[in-house]
């Protein structure tokens, strides 16, 4: 089983900027520059935005955002 936790700060935004990274694609809906810009604009938001990642080892392998009124992320 793949531990997970909630978001604790801009290390995991790097982390999960790392993923993102990872896996980009044209079809994307987001990129690393993106992620950042959609996570910053309104900062002290975080508690209306609950965001966890799932790891293996140090590794960030998946994440999930909820924003907006339940739009999902990830």
């Amino acid at each position: 089983m793949t531990p997970f936790r909630d978001y604790a700060g801009p290390s995991d935004l790097r982390a999960m900027q790392g993923l993102t990274q990872r896996v980009w694609s044209e079809r994307s809906p987001f990129h690393i520059g993106n992620l950042a810009w959609e996570r910053f604009e309104h900062v002290g938001r975080d508690p209306e935005w609950p965001t966890r990642l799932w790891l293996e080892g140090d590794m960030v392998r998946a994440w999930g955002w909820i924003q907006d009124g339940g739009h999902l992320y990830f």
